[in-house]
């Protein structure tokens, strides 16, 4: 397989449904109907590298062909854009393997998103960071993070004698190898959790401690449950609900892998609030509750370079935000901690709505909001706030 294949590949992705799904699900499913292990690593290792950068510099690609403040003018939809890459002699794998030049930071920020392969699309909501955030963010958005773990001091002794390469940074381990990691003893002895960063410092700011009870309202597939569960230590109560019984099922599974007997899982769709568990209402609510609300993703672009083609920022986001914090909020004791997370950097759905929640619920106050991941360190970029409820009186 080579340059063509991958190209058709492309093309088969786009056609594959409306709005196309996200790459990363839809490749691994093809890969895993390969017979061939090493082949299947090979195949899977260049899409993932070359398909993922032709969603994300098919832009850029297409725009110095046509012309960019013309070819801005032209795009409003992920429609218009696949359309646009596929007028003829559209030179994708060329530019996929060509390093982008310097990017002049006095084009407007349309044409600078679209040189970095963002559709210009996002501009209105990008436009609000400080341009000096953009201008150390938008290049890394061009490259893959490393792979991001955790877990006891043995899961790296144990790596480092099966052949991968550990490193310690911030407090986790970053890995390189030429085969899953889920192929490990480590990992499959429940020594090990792989997880970015930047999703491993926001669950961090739960503060979640031994003894506590603590909510994970929108737990997905559990990877910062875990994480909750770990520095819990086993003693308290922790409940993860999230509204798809799909990802509850691959919680459950990595609950059991890890060992753990303090988690509670169930259904929570948002849109009424949580009836207390006996022990939690005993308390008076929660100690801590993490809401890691449903998002647009920008902030996970170097990981689902697609998404940047399949999503758009929108008034819809933010609703659904509002509504979950909302809906969250009567949960926490009074003293216990509110955190709101999303792995998006348009400020409509990170501080706008933690804005729009203290004005509605006088009782919270603010402790800390900001951007955690990248450009500061390799991984994900996530926003995240953490809100105190007051002390009875």
């Amino acid at each position: 397989m080579g340059r063509d294949d991958d190209l058709q590949a492309l093309r088969d992705w786009l056609a594959a449904d409306t709005p196309p799904p996200p790459l990363d699900r839809w490749l691994s499913a093809r890969v895993r109907a390969i017979g061939d292990v090493r082949r299947r690593a090979e195949v899977s290792a260049r899409w993932m590298t070359a398909l993922g950068a032709v969603c994300a510099r098919g832009t850029a690609v297409t725009a110095s062909r046509v012309g960019g403040a013309r070819f801005v003018d032209t795009i409003r939809t992920p429609d218009d854009l696949v359309a646009a890459w596929f007028h003829e002699g559209s030179p994708f794998l060329r530019a996929v393997r060509r390093p982008i030049a310097g990017v002049a930071s006095d084009l407007p920020l349309a044409e600078r998103l679209v040189a970095w392969g963002v559709p210009p699309w996002w501009a209105p909501s990008l436009a609000r960071r400080d341009p000096a955030f953009l201008a150390r963010w938008l290049p890394v958005q061009q490259t893959r993070p490393p792979l991001w773990a955790w877990g006891r001091q043995d899961a790296a002794d144990l790596l480092r004698r099966d052949g991968w390469t550990v490193r310690e940074v911030h407090g986790a381990l970053q890995i390189t190898g030429d085969r899953p990691v889920e192929s490990s003893r480590a990992w499959r002895e429940g020594l090990l959790e792989v997880q970015d960063l930047g999703s491993q410092q926001v669950a961090d700011l739960v503060a979640a401690a031994p003894g506590e009870a603590v909510w994970d309202a929108c737990a997905g597939t559990g990877g910062k449950t875990v994480r909750l569960a770990a520095t819990m230590a086993g003693k308290g109560v922790l409940h993860a609900t999230d509204v798809s019984t799909a990802r509850l099922d691959r919680l459950r599974q990595r609950v059991r892998r890890a060992g753990l007997q303090h988690v509670r899982v169930g259904v929570w769709d948002g849109e009424a609030p949580i009836a207390l568990p006996r022990e939690v209402a005993r308390r008076g609510g929660f100690d801590a509750v993490l809401v890691d609300a449903p998002c647009s993703g920008s902030g996970t672009w170097r990981r689902n370079p697609d998404a940047r083609v399949r999503q758009a920022p929108g008034p819809q986001w933010a609703a659904l935000q509002h509504t979950l914090l909302a809906q969250a909020a009567p949960a926490v004791r009074p003293g216990g901690r509110l955190v709101y997370a999303t792995c998006s950097v348009c400020p409509e759905e990170d501080e706008d709505v933690v804005a729009a929640f203290l004005a509605a619920h006088p009782a919270y106050t603010l402790v800390h909001q900001g951007l955690h991941g990248a450009p500061e360190v390799d991984a994900d970029t996530l926003f995240a706030a953490v809100c105190v409820r007051a002390a009875a009186s």
